[in-house]
């Protein structure tokens, strides 16, 4: 890749600066715990960690409410959004998106 492709997909937001990992910090219900730590990996894998883990930086704050298919997302980063899921379930969670 050269240079101008990276720093392009730097000025965009899909380039991750800690090697690309991303990390969600969730607090509310419908999740295993009250307080999770998401972590997203260059491969795809994602993990999730009881309470919260520091984050270097902070990229962004959200609100996700899951209501049986249906997620409503309200993001800093990316306004509202909405999408459908296969299952049915029923979240509310506060979140912090960063590295």
């Amino acid at each position: 890749m050269v240079d101008g492709d990276a720093a392009r997909r730097r000025r965009s937001g899909a380039f991750r600066y800690n090697r690309d990992v991303a990390k969600y910090i969730e607090v509310g219900i419908g999740n295993r715990w009250l307080v999770r730590t998401e972590t997203e990996h260059a491969d795809g894998t994602e993990s999730e960690h009881r309470g919260a883990e520091r984050l270097s930086v902070v990229r962004g704050v959200y609100l996700r409410v899951w209501l049986r298919k249906t997620v409503y997302v309200i993001s800093t980063r990316d306004g509202f959004r909405q999408s459908r899921k296969s299952r049915i379930a029923f979240k509310c969670v506060v979140g912090i998106e960063g590295d």
